[in-house]
Formats: structure tokens, sequence, C-alpha cells
């Protein structure tokens, strides 16, 4: 997203990064070299892994903790790529505030860091993310994020997930076709020879648990706040 964007979204948790002020500097052709307190790009993508690399999977305070720093960071952060590794790192967590950023990332106006959440969606495998991926497959504007979406449908074990899937199916693109019949085979097991009809004609015959309609229909039509 643009950095006024990623700034003012109402996506992000309101917070203050720290930026650092240059060192005072002499003159003459012996002053010390200028010293300076900013954080690159490189120092905090290497803070952000370290963070990642404490993800054990729980819930406990520590890693609500660590997720929340994350959280905060990301709001503020106008370079893509540092918005990126936040989101890989995130993803490591299991906690509902990681979730919710991924799903906020759904949105950012850079399609890498799209690609990233979709990526880390289907690794949680929650069903709770269908609707937003669905949303992506249908409406975004980069080829390669509807892919990461398809794809990302096809690691939730979810009717709705398959329902999904069908509109990928439906699309003229033979690309797209070829991307949603292999999401399909992951998640279901089955084959049909690659062959779309028989392929739609499955996906129509999965009706979504009672549950998943409640679920498809209660969600807003952007991704969760956090």
């Amino acid at each position: 997203m643009a950095a006024n964007t990623t700034l003012s979204s109402p996506y992000w948790l309101a917070v203050a990064v720290l930026a650092g002020t240059l060192a005072g500097c002499h003159s003459g052709p012996f002053a010390p070299k200028e010293r300076t307190s900013i954080v690159t790009p490189h120092t905090r993508i290497a803070a952000i892994e370290e963070t990642a690399s404490k993800a054990d999977g729980s819930q406990s305070e520590e890693q609500i903790d660590l997720t929340n720093r994350l959280a905060q960071q990301i709001q503020s952060e106008s370079d893509p790529v540092v918005r990126r590794s936040i989101q890989r790192a995130i993803g490591e967590f299991r906690t509902p505030m990681a979730r919710s950023v991924l799903l906020a990332g759904l949105q950012d106006t850079d399609p890498k860091v799209r690609i990233t959440c979709c990526a880390k969606l289907g690794e949680r495998g929650e069903s709770m993310a269908v609707p937003a991926l669905a949303r992506v497959l249908q409406s975004d504007e980069e080829f390669d994020v509807r892919i990461a979406a398809v794809d990302a449908l096809g690691l939730i074990d979810s009717p709705a997930a398959v329902q999904a899937l069908g509109k990928a199916l439906a699309d003229r693109d033979p690309a797209m076709q070829f991307a949603g019949i292999q999401a399909l085979k992951d998640s279901t097991g089955e084959s049909f020879n690659g062959d779309v009809e028989s392929w739609q004609q499955y996906v129509n015959s999965r009706t979504p648990a009672a549950s998943d309609t409640v679920q498809l229909a209660e969600q807003p039509g952007e991704t969760n706040r956090f």
C-alpha cells in the first residue's frame, strides 16, 4: 500500500516507530565519521526474523505480546519489503491477532505482500479465512495474487473452500482453471483427469455445512480489522 495509505489505514493499530537522528558532525579534514541511529530495512528485517524464531504455536502471554508488537510495527511500515517480512513472521504465530494481521494484509497495495498473506493463511488451514480468500480470488487485479488465493484455498479442508475454488474453474483463463483443478486435487484427493466440466459438477454437488454457510454470510465486505 502506498506510504500514506499504509499509515492512515483503519486496518492497522496506532503505533509510534522510533526513528534515529543523525549524530553530531564535525568539520575539518580529520573529522570523525558521521554516526547515525537510523534503523535500516535490513536491520528491521533481521529483528523481525528473530521474533519469528520465537513462535511456538501456543497462545501464551509471550506469544500474544510478540504478535501485538509485530501488529504495531506494520501499521507504520512504509517499506513493502519489510511489511512482507512482518507478514511472514506473524504467520508463524497461532494467535488471533496473527490471523487478523494476515487478513488485513490481503488489502495491502503491494501485490507481493498480498501473496505472502494468502500463502500464510493457507498454511494455517483455518476455514474462517475462506471468505476473505474467496474475495481475493474474485476481485484482486493481480493475476499472481489470485493464483496465490487459489493455492491457499486448496490447503483448507472445508466444503466452503471447495465452493470458492469453483470460481477458478469458471474463469476464462486456462491457467486459472488449471490452478483451480490442481488445488481441488490437493484438497479432495479426486482427479477426473483434469476435466473442467467434471470438476464443476463435483463442486456443485458439494454443499457447505450450515456453519460454513452462516460464516460466509456474516463476513463483512472488507477484511477483519485489528
